[in-house]
Parts: structure tokens; sequence; C-alpha cells
């Protein structure tokens, strides 16, 4: 549902913008993509937990909410996507802003944040890094389909 929304959102900015305001520069990041991709490939992400949240109880510490008797807390929150049942860890939304900064039309378009703000912007990483961010972007998507094992193992020594 998320994903039809998303894409009725673009292809409704895109026509009012196109129409309205011909100049209008914007960006519409997506979490969903984000996500997934690091739920598909969380070694490449940085991660070690995709399925657990780092604190809470119940399955998945996603039942029982945090600081609740019974709660648990894990030892490295940046290992894992999900803090509680809710919200992510900021190792994950730290990841997130970097895809909507420097990420493809997958994680923010038509056109990524730096491109919006323009690459001198501080949350922009130097030109070397983006290329980098670019092709681990890339290898992510591609390893989730299975295709190439040897490029995952690139991939890690970008990150």
């Amino acid at each position: 549902m998320s994903q039809m929304f998303n894409a009725l959102l673009r292809a409704e900015m895109a026509k009012s913008a196109a129409a309205a305001m011909p100049a209008l520069r914007y960006s519409v990041a997506s979490l969903y993509s984000v996500l997934s991709d690091m739920i598909a490939n969380p070694k490449l992400a940085g991660l070690r937990e995709v399925e657990r949240a780092c604190c809470g109880g119940g399955k998945f510490n996603g039942e029982e909410d945090c600081g609740t008797v019974g709660a648990s807390l894990c030892e490295d929150r940046d290992e894992y996507l999900f803090w509680d049942k809710v919200h992510g860890t900021q190792a994950a939304y730290r990841r997130a802003v970097l895809a909507f900064f420097n990420g493809d039309a997958r994680d923010a378009e038509p056109i990524n944040l730096a491109q919006l703000v323009g690459e001198t912007s501080s949350m922009a990483p130097p030109a070397d890094r983006l290329q980098r961010r670019r092709y681990t972007t890339h290898v992510m998507r591609r390893s989730a389909n299975n295709q190439d094992a040897d490029d995952c193992a690139e991939a890690e020594r970008w990150l």
C-alpha cells in the first residue's frame, strides 16, 4: 500500500508542479525503499539484526514496550534496524538520511536531497564518498536479487 501511495504522490506532485510552478525543484524521499533495502541486505547496510527490536519484550521484542517488566535491551543498538516496536534506531535513520541525500531515484526523486540543496551542503559527503554510496546502493539492490555474491563482498569494502 505504501508503494502505491508513494507512486501516486510522486505522479501528482510532478503533474501539479509542472502545471503551476514549472521552475519548482523538490524531492520526495522514500523511507520504505531504504528500509526495504536494509532488511534485504542487513550486512551491506552495516546492521546485524533487522527482525528483532533492540529494546522491548515478547516475540521479536515487539510485543512489550521498552522499560516494562520483562523487556530486554540489546548490547549495541547500532547493529539493529529497530529500536522498539515502532521506531528505528539512530543508526538506521542515519543510513536513511545518507540514502536520501546521495541515493538514486529509488531513494529520493525526482532528484536526491544533495542535488536539491546543492552539493556544497554540509550533509553531502565529498565526491569520492558520493561515488562509493552510489556504487554500494547499486550493489545492494543487485544482491537483493541474488545476482552476484562477489559484488556483495566488494561493496563491503566500500562501506
